[in-house]
């Protein structure tokens, strides 16, 4: 796995949350939840005085798999006729000064992702 530096420390697992962590980058969107993970565009327009957003496009990156370590495994995501394969997730939970997502796409419809976290007790 070459992936840049990370400015993260591993941790224990977390415990499991029932909400969801969503983090723009860049044109994507990216939920990550403890069952599925997805990858969105949203567009606004306005319509009067509101702003308007609506999803233009959107994929799964894989549902819950299993857990490998510390890590969680999602597979079956939204299949891709660029990559002929349906895309798929690793999801580490880090523990940092905040919370925040980082993703890296290993290889094409494979993505490394990142969930930054406060964690009691951690030294960066």
């Amino acid at each position: 796995q070459n992936l840049p530096p990370s400015p993260f420390i591993t941790c224990e697992p977390l415990p499991t949350k029932a909400e969801c962590l969503t983090s723009k980058i860049d044109y994507w969107s990216y939920t990550v939840c403890e069952n599925e993970v997805t990858q969105f565009h949203t567009e606004q327009a306005q319509e009067g005085n509101n702003i308007i957003s609506s999803i233009k496009s959107s994929n799964s990156l894989g549902e819950f798999s299993h857990a490998k370590g510390s890590s969680k495994v999602y597979k079956g995501g939204t299949y891709s006729e660029e990559c002929g394969k349906n895309r798929s997730s690793t999801v580490a939970r880090k523990c940092c000064g905040g919370e925040g997502i980082r993703i890296v796409e290993e290889m094409k419809c494979e993505y490394y992702i990142e969930v930054c976290e406060v964690c009691e007790g951690a030294v960066k």
